[in-house]
């Protein structure tokens, strides 16, 4: 009896091991699950090798939350704005999560992101940045100006990431990506502009090839904002005084046979128009083109040479042939020539934009 403690603890030490080797799965189930596990690799691959030569479609979209400086001299703007992509095929391989997409604003000379939020086929970021490009003052004082972004794929390595090197890109080369124009991209509800308001919102898909990258197509998407003046504003800032001054300047084909205060009348208010036009088309930058604000001067400067040219007339016939007469036939004559030539400028005008 007194080995009998021994023996059971030997006995234990030997039938625990057993036990246990008992519940071990079966050779025939381990291998059941390496096939599986293989084929679930298998299947991914060829997943991948199925979408290695297809493109991946990017529904991109841009939300403009405000415009927060605008420089009409440079031609540039600092915006804010919402930019995503989203991938509707659920087979697709990319995964956002483990690599982030990465864009090139073309016309941005600085960029900062914030706000990321990443699903596995879905990336959206709030994107600052300092953008330019050309600007159209055609129809200033009433023009509309387009504020462009311009957005094309890109990878780490074009940018300089070092965050996710470590990654293998699904989608290294950027012809593997096409874009596609999401319709919910537009303005924001509380989006402003300084001294402006916001107009109509564009969206547009195009292909760019880079010169000197051989054989490298972009997929490219620009989004545009328009901002446009108060056409109010506008009139009675830019419009109005040379319309009252021009009007002043017709007063004299109604004076009396007084050429002194006609003259004194005449020359002020054309120094004074002239100070005007300069003084308003300063507020854009140096064009090499007429504006429709040039244009209406133009008119307001051909009122004055009809205004002048009448008053000369007449003071010669005063002087020579003293004939009082044909003195005002001549100043209704010219008087009715105003409203034919400026139709007829206005046509041309027309006509020409």
């Amino acid at each position: 009896m007194k080995y009998l403690p021994i023996t059971i603890i030997a006995l234990v030490f030997l039938l625990v091991p057993i036990s246990v080797s008992a519940f071990d799965e079966p050779s025939f189930m381990k291998s059941t699950d390496s096939l599986l596990e293989e084929f679930y690799y298998l299947t991914e691959e060829r997943k991948e090798l199925q979408y290695s030569d297809l493109p991946s479609n990017y529904e991109t979209g841009v939300e403009l939350i405000r415009v927060d400086e605008f420089d009409r001299d440079n031609g540039a703007y600092q915006l804010v704005f919402w930019h995503w992509v989203k991938i509707h095929e659920k087979d697709d391989p990319t995964n956002f999560v483990h690599d982030q997409p990465s864009f090139h604003y073309v016309n941005a000379d600085h960029v900062d992101f914030s706000e990321i939020h990443v699903e596995r086929h879905y990336f959206e970021q709030k994107v600052m940045g300092h953008f330019h490009g050309p600007l159209d003052f055609k129809d200033f004082p009433f023009e509309r100006l387009g504020l462009k972004i311009i957005i094309e794929p890109s990878t780490h390595d074009e940018i300089g990431d070092e965050e996710h090197l470590d990654i293998e890109p699904s989608h290294k080369d950027t012809s593997q990506v096409n874009f596609v124009l999401d319709p919910k991209s537009g303005i924001g509800p509380d989006a402003t502009v300084p001294g402006f308001s916001l107009g109509e919102f564009f969206l547009e898909k195009s292909k760019h090839t880079h010169e000197g990258i051989e054989h490298q197509v972009y997929s490219r998407v620009t989004a545009t904002f328009t901002i446009d003046r108060s056409y109010t504003g506008s009139f009675f800032t830019a419009i109005l005084p040379t319309l009252m001054i021009t009007g002043l300047a017709l007063l004299t084909f109604f004076i009396p046979q007084n050429f002194t205060p006609r003259i004194y009348l005449t020359a002020p208010l054309l120094l004074a128009l002239v100070y005007l036009h300069r003084a308003v088309i300063n507020e854009i930058p140096d064009v090499g083109y007429a504006t429709l604000f040039d244009n209406i001067m133009v008119i307001n400067y051909t009122v004055f040479v009809i205004a002048i040219t009448s008053l000369a007339i007449q003071m010669r016939y005063s002087v020579i042939h003293n004939d009082s007469q044909k003195e005002s036939k001549i100043n209704k004559t010219m008087l009715l020539l105003i409203p034919v030539v400026v139709s007829i400028e206005i046509a041309v005008i027309w006509i020409l934009r």
